[in-house]
């Protein structure tokens, strides 16, 4: 053996033996308290000795009375697991460390055999430098079910604590455990196949609640439970394959998420309630293994409910519908607001998918997009045709260009005469006034009348408007140069008139059917936009 190795096992041991070792002498001594005054449940204070550092070896309470064992008010804990050789089975069954400020698990040799209490509580433990390797994990050999006691876990629960790391297989081959809960935790980092959980049958639970989590590793979490709960997190990237529950019963409420990558969620149960949850980026396939299970219930369901997505990516907002369909759930997709950039959702046109798109664009589904100009459903992406994908359009564009569609289809039902042209609709386009021999090519924003005249903070000074409304007996070309001769000219902070464009056109070669309507209108506003957008930095101006 090297002196550089004596020196490690030296300075190990050193750390390993200093400080005071936790050991039970009697209910009567200052720092121990007995629960009727019988050494099955007692209690260990470690305010009462003026130390900062303890030590404790799980195998020192593996005895024919202590069932319960409490370590409190400790400054810096260091717990050894190490399971020796014991004649008989131990009876302790509950350990419980609670109000430290900082707790370490160790292991006198990394050969060593670890085996915890059927039963762990940790709580408020102001930092947990990690969860090593075997942690918590079910006994496979004769000596660990003596140090456990029982033949699997009962419950391991952690509440108001923060853990730096998860280690890899920390809590691992976890089964027949009633329950597994974190509550109010904030963990930086679960390791790759750092917490995997095979509950019991029924009535078995894995909770996340009220906890942050900066990072999972590949299958760092992997659940198999009657019931799942995953609620009012905080969690950085859902990278691939992170996240895989299986549970009858799994709720992902009231979470945000920086990002969702593919595959980054894959559950499988019977009753799944996706709600109330913001995310910030959803990638691409992002709930593909997002799936319903079969089973002998009268009761199974999808919902995908109230949630916030800022940024779509194409194909990511769908689940395995064919999976839910398959099983006979009940599928809801509702009152989503998602965001409805043009290229990231036009995929929602598309004829593959086409049940799952219907279920999205359903109006009375009520699902909408990330707009404060208006209630913008997201059947806007009926309007939004592919090749108008390119053009950076103006939240409020989209209001006007769909809320100019409805109200034609709406006259349409009620109109039947041919003699009788529709009402036309209209375009308000707000520019940056340019001088009388300025730039015609200034940005470009549209805003609807009555926003106008409600809106007392628009400032209108150097900006001119144009009106243009859709006539199909009128060139469209000539009436946005009828409109040039305004360009130049501010507008006076005053409402437009009220009267509406009236068309003299009459008879069948005039009427405006919903889908010649919508077509002229669009490519109307395009030529408007590559009239006036602001020109590209690569292109230089004619002198």
């Amino acid at each position: 053996m090297s002196n550089s190795t004596l020196l490690f096992v030296f300075i190990a041991l050193i750390r390993y033996t200093c400080g005071v070792r936790i050991n039970f002498t009697n209910c009567h001594h200052p720092e121990w308290s007995c629960v009727n005054n019988v050494p099955n449940e007692i209690t260990y204070t470690c305010a009462v000795t003026k130390n900062d550092d303890f030590i404790i070896h799980l195998k020192d309470f593996y005895t024919d009375h202590v069932h319960t064992v409490t370590i409190q008010n400790c400054r810096d804990l260091r717990v050894v697991l190490d399971c020796p050789i014991l004649q008989r089975p131990s009876r302790l069954q509950k350990f419980v460390i609670k109000d430290c400020t900082r707790l370490e698990f160790v292991s006198l040799s990394a050969s060593s055999l670890l085996q915890t209490p059927p039963e762990v509580k940790l709580e408020n433990i102001r930092e947990i430098v990690s969860f090593p390797r075997n942690t918590f994990k079910s006994p496979s050999t004769n000596s660990e079910f003596k140090c456990m006691g029982a033949s699997y876990y009962r419950r391991i629960h952690i509440v108001n604590s923060i853990i730096n790391s998860i280690n890899t297989k920390a809590i691992y081959n976890v089964s027949g455990v009633k329950s597994v809960e974190f509550e109010n935790v904030t963990i930086t980092e679960i390791q790759s196949e750092g917490v995997e959980v095979v509950t019991g049958n029924d009535n078995t639970l894995f909770g996340l609640i009220n906890c942050k989590i900066d990072k999972i590793g590949f299958k760092g979490i992997t659940i198999q439970s009657s019931t799942t709960k995953i609620l009012h997190g905080a969690f950085g990237d859902i990278t691939t394959n992170s996240i895989n529950v299986t549970a009858d019963n799994l709720y992902i409420i009231g979470n945000t998420f920086k990002s969702i990558s593919a595959l980054g969620l894959n559950t499988k149960s019977v009753n799944t309630d996706v709600t109330d949850n913001s995310i910030d980026r959803l990638r691409t396939d992002a709930l593909a293994n997002v799936k319903c299970c079969r089973k002998a219930t009268n009761k199974k369901r999808m919902h995908f409910n109230r949630n916030e997505i800022k940024n779509v990516e194409p194909y990511s907002l769908y689940f395995d519908y064919a999976s839910c369909k398959s099983a006979g759930s009940q599928i809801a997709y509702r009152e989503n607001k998602i965001d409805c950039k043009c290229r990231n959702i036009a995929f929602l046109n598309s004829q593959s998918s086409n049940e799952q798109n219907s279920l999205i664009l359903n109006l009375t589904n009520n699902n909408t997009c990330l707009v404060t100009s208006c209630v913008l459903p997201v059947e806007i992406v009926k309007l939004l045709e592919s090749d108008m994908c390119h053009l950076n359009l103006d939240p409020q564009v989209m209001c006007l260009l769909y809320n100019d569609k409805h109200s034609t289809i709406k006259n349409n039902e009620v109109t039947t005469d041919d003699d009788v042209t529709e009402p036309a609709p209209t375009f308000y386009l707000i520019r940056q006034a340019k001088s009388l021999h300025g730039d015609a090519g200034a940005a470009m924003t549209a805003i609807d009348k009555d926003d106008l005249l409600k809106d007392s903070h628009l400032n209108m000074t150097n900006r001119t408007i144009i009106k243009v409304v859709f006539d199909s007996s009128k060139d469209f070309v000539e009436t946005l140069r009828s409109t040039s001769r305004t360009r130049s000219r501010p507008i006076e902070n005053k409402s437009p008139p009220k009267e509406e464009y009236v068309s003299h056109c009459i008879g069948t070669q005039c009427r405006n059917t919903a889908a010649y309507n919508r077509q002229r209108a669009l490519d109307f506003y395009k030529y408007v936009y590559a009239q006036l957008r602001t020109p590209r930095q690569s292109v230089n101006k004619k002198t």
